[in-house]
């Protein structure tokens, strides 16, 4: 197997840098997507406790802050 060129070491160390720009780009993805289904999931159990204290016919005060 031949030696190594500059010119290759240049060009894996180029292709190594765009693997990582894409994987950084894939986990910042993931993390916001994630983040988006938490707040999804966060605000339908809030109304579904609030349906359910309507249910009780409690006189409670439900106070929400909504927050994004």
């Amino acid at each position: 197997m031949s030696e190594p060129t500059p010119h290759n070491q240049q060009a894996f160390v180029v292709l190594l840098k765009q693997i990582q720009h894409v994987r950084q780009n894939v986990f910042f993805h993931i993390n916001t997507t994630l983040i988006d289904l938490y707040w999804h999931i966060q605000k339908a159990l809030i109304e579904n406790m609030k349906q359910f204290i309507l249910e009780l016919g409690g006189d409670f005060i439900f106070i929400v802050v909504y927050r994004r």
